[in-house]
């Protein structure tokens, strides 16, 4: 008698195995933050509107700021040391 052969079926061979997963590629970067378009100086009325253009500009910068330094923090690590814990506000005075 033949012994069972990988043309008969007789599950002597392994079935094509899928290829071993990879490692998952590492995320795209998340891309850097755009600073926000500066009003032109004709986009101001000068009537002292509630919500002048200007208000809504350094709104959107303060914004873009708290994003870019996330964004910095995240693409280099923990390793990012905060430098605006360390400063205190100056308020003109000498001491």
């Amino acid at each position: 008698m033949a012994s069972a052969g990988p043309r008969d079926g007789g599950g002597a061979t392994k079935p094509d195995a899928a290829p071993s997963p990879s490692p998952a590629p590492a995320p795209a970067p998340a891309p850097v933050p755009q600073p926000p378009e500066k009003p032109l100086p004709g986009d101001c009325c000068g009537s002292g509107c509630v919500r002048c253009v200007w208000d809504i500009y350094f709104d959107e910068l303060d914004a873009y700021d708290k994003a870019l330094a996330a964004h910095a923090a995240a693409s280099s690590g923990s390793g990012v040391k905060d430098d605006s814990a360390d400063t205190k506000p100056s308020d003109g005075a000498k001491s």
